[in-house]
């Protein structure tokens, strides 16, 4: 799997609307505790009733199955959630009294990011990776991309899964093939049997068919995990008032401790909000990860690919 990862302009600062540039990094005094990363999950709002619909058309696959929008006038404005911090496996807002953490897009047809205000200064954090997450109808559930596919369309693969010692590895085809158990290619299936976050939140038509011993966890690609996450969150065309917010998802409601992913464990217990038949338009995240400033000895590019590739970050 390539290491590489798509950045703003300057590994250090960036000029950004706030007329001032500051270094992404504190110092490197500053005590580090655990691992730890910054993330905003943008829902794309795809809009085929968009007027451009009519010049361009739907986009569909081989089989008529409606696929994502490659033009980003069929999106309508964002849905970002908060800035949310993951450190050693609990969630919390990122943003504090002296800090300010936010998910801004320059212009609508421009690159996002995770943007820091402290003061006076403000500067885009270090990316990670992003990727963009859709379900498109049950007869294909999940697809995914590298990057923000509303602005950036690159190939679109389907949800498969390496599988390492009883372990799903979410993939796309040229990650680690060395890293399965028998050095196969992914697969459309999961590794294990009776995985405790299926079909919460890995849809059933993932389930392993044959006779295979327990599953031992979910991990791989982090932002498209994260992505597979945020679809317990509510959509405006159901109306289903028990259904949480994209923040309630990841952060929990008043009173509960921790979102639905807490000490590497999934607590959902329903099914995600999917399109219910094709007749109806994909539904589609971003999920955008950042290195954490705040904690630079505890989050960097290697803790967190070891994090996706060397451990089941989702247990059971």
């Amino acid at each position: 799997m390539s290491t590489k990862s798509h950045r703003h302009s300057s590994s250090k600062s960036s000029k950004s609307s706030c007329g001032k540039s500051a270094e992404y990094r504190v110092s490197s005094k500053q005590k580090a505790t655990g691992l730890s990363f910054l993330f905003a999950v943008v829902e794309l709002n795809v809009n085929y009733e968009s007027p451009v619909t009519g010049e361009v058309g739907i986009p569909h696959d081989e089989w008529q199955n409606a696929l994502p929008p490659r033009h980003r006038e069929q999106y309508g404005n964002d849905m970002p959630s908060e800035v949310m911090r993951f450190h050693d496996g609990r969630i919390s807002r990122a943003s504090s009294e002296s800090v300010e953490y936010s998910w801004v897009r320059r212009d609508h047809h421009g690159e996002g990011g995770i943007l820091k205000r402290f003061g006076e200064t403000c500067a885009f954090l270090w990316k990670y990776k992003s990727a963009s997450v859709f379900s498109c109808n049950p007869l294909l559930p999940i697809v995914f991309a590298r990057d923000d596919y509303s602005i950036n369309v690159g190939p679109l693969h389907a949800l498969q899964f390496l599988h390492c010692q009883g372990i799903s590895k979410v993939s796309y085809p040229d990650d680690y093939p060395c890293l399965s158990s028998n050095n196969a290619p992914p697969a459309k299936f999961v590794a294990g049997r009776h995985p405790s976050w299926m079909p919460n939140l890995v849809p059933a038509a993932y389930e392993n068919p044959y006779r295979v011993g327990q599953s031992q966890g979910l991990g791989g690609d982090l932002a498209v995990v994260l992505g597979l996450m945020a679809f317990q969150s509510a959509h405006p065309m159901y109306e289903d008032q028990d259904r949480r917010t994209i923040n309630e998802v990841f952060l929990g409601r008043h009173g509960e401790g921790g979102g639905l992913w807490k000490d590497y464990r999934w607590r959902g217990d329903r099914r995600g909000v999917y399109p219910a038949s094709s007749q109806e338009s994909p539904r589609g995240f971003l999920v955008y990860i950042c290195l954490d400033d705040e904690n630079p000895a505890g989050s960097t590019e290697e803790a967190l690919l070891r994090l996706e590739w060397q451990f089941a970050f989702v247990q059971g």
